[in-house]
């Protein structure tokens, strides 16, 4: 199979990142003279904005298109992409998503003083997300 891919990545700050990524664009053979089995394209593009200093707002659009006698088919679903959905429940060979979430700190850490020493808790850090997508 052959892929074309292109990814440029830029990071300014703890907290304020930039990036776009166009992924890959394939065609699949079985052999060099054989009919061509499916053909995909993706897009993920990401961005962040700083909207104070220790909070973000994060944006992520993916688009996913698979054709030809094969087609790959796309999973939806779980914590990493369309979240609120069982994982792997929505199936297609085409999609689009859209992420949405606004990153906020609750709780810098917590230093606790006990008699062998003192023991540090990491930060807590929430998000408030809204998910789109189409099939």
């Amino acid at each position: 199979m052959r892929k074309v891919g292109v990814h440029l990545n830029n990071v300014a700050g703890p907290t304020l990142k930039s990036e776009a990524k166009a992924g890959n664009v394939g065609r699949a053979q079985p052999q060099p003279t054989g009919p061509v089995e499916n053909v995909d394209a993706v897009a993920d593009v990401r961005r962040y904005f700083r909207t104070s200093l220790r909070t973000t707002y994060a944006v992520r659009v993916i688009g996913r298109f698979s054709d030809g006698d094969y087609p790959t088919r796309y999973l939806l679903g779980g914590s990493w992409d369309l979240r609120l959905y069982p994982r792997r429940s929505i199936i297609g060979t085409r999609s689009v998503l859209l992420n949405q979430e606004w990153r906020f700190p609750i709780l810098d850490g917590v230093i606790l003083g006990l008699p062998f020493g003192a023991v540090g808790l990491p930060p807590v850090t929430a998000a408030i997300f809204l998910d789109a997508a189409q099939v």
